[in-house]
């Protein structure tokens, strides 16, 4: 069995002051003006500092302005040109394939806020699941670029799976997660509620235990191909308990839903060759092979090697 990969090392980025070079240099008059004007209005007497009104307080309002506007500019500027043309694309995604929140006071895909400082973000009030627009900071990075936290992508883009990604559809995950990117990963909210958003995981194969620690591997096409992916709510659950989604389950297990009853976690099963040498028909589980008292049951729309434990009757 080989031995899992330490965990994937976190990128830390060291922030410095925006360069204020070539066509850049032109941003930093609005706020020196600002600033001159804030120095003359000091010898005027026309100002009621006790009401907070008049030259100083409009003065002062203008350098905030001129200050935010030129720090919003530099900081636009350094946002990668992949993150520019994913915002100006706008994909109609099939009602309720993003997940099962829906668009209550701003699109998930469309990202449409008012405000460019805002980014449209699931949530829950009450316990009914919908959308608004919400600051949860902003930043440089783009799509699939490694992160810690939501300061650090850019405006539309949340910082989930260790990645700056946006909420996705399936229907459109090449358009939306941009390269090496795949519409394939539930991000839970609450009981019963979820949206999907983009994996830019490493591949895997299945049974040889080769992803970071932390990770599962697990399958993201009909062929078996596999991708290293975290889990959906913090934590794997075992195997025989309920799940909602694929990457709540962990190494080589799937969620799923089998004679009617309700989605639990089951070990995948290898029942012929494989394109690659890892697993065994009567390995021990997680290994290719099922728990006691279970048989490898083989399912519609996965290759032939490819089965699934289920308990026997």
């Amino acid at each position: 069995m080989a031995v899992p990969k330490p965990a994937r090392p976190r990128a830390y980025v060291k922030q410095t002051p925006p360069r204020y070079t070539g066509a850049m240099a032109h941003r930093r008059l609005p706020c020196l003006l600002s600033c001159l004007l804030l120095f003359l209005s000091g010898c005027s007497s026309e100002s009621d500092p006790a009401s907070g009104t008049g030259t100083d307080a409009a003065v002062v309002d203008a350098a905030n302005d001129a200050h935010d506007a030129s720090f919003e500019e530099a900081a636009a500027e350094d946002v990668t040109a992949d993150v520019t043309s994913s915002e100006a694309a706008v994909f109609e995604c099939p009602l309720g394939s993003w997940g099962s929140v829906p668009n209550t006071k701003c699109d998930l895909i469309a990202q449409d806020c008012e405000s460019q400082l805002l980014t449209c973000y699931p949530n829950l009030q009450g316990g009914t699941p919908g959308t608004s627009c919400t600051y949860i900071g902003y930043g440089a990075k783009g799509r699939g670029a490694v992160c810690d936290s939501n300061s650090e992508c850019a405006t539309g883009l949340v910082c989930l799976a260790g990645n700056c990604t946006p909420f996705c559809c399936p229907d459109y995950q090449y358009e939306i997660c941009g390269p090496g990117g795949r519409c394939d990963i539930n991000f839970n909210i609450g009981a019963g509620h979820s949206v999907m958003i983009c994996g830019y995981s490493e591949p895997c194969t299945l049974w040889a235990h080769d992803c970071p620690v932390g990770d599962a591997c697990q399958p993201v096409t009909d062929d078996g191909s596999a991708a290293c992916t975290p889990p959906a709510s913090g934590e794997f659950v075992g195997e025989g308990n309920a799940c909602s989604s694929r990457n709540d389950c962990g190494d080589s297990q799937r969620c799923i839903s089998l004679s009617g009853q309700a989605s639990v976690c089951r070990y995948y099963c290898k029942l012929g060759d494989s394109p690659w040498d890892a697993g065994a028909p009567n390995a021990a589980p997680g290994d290719g092979g099922c728990p006691v008292d279970q048989s490898c049951l083989k399912l519609t729309g996965l290759p032939d090697w490819l089965g699934v434990c289920r308990p026997d009757a």
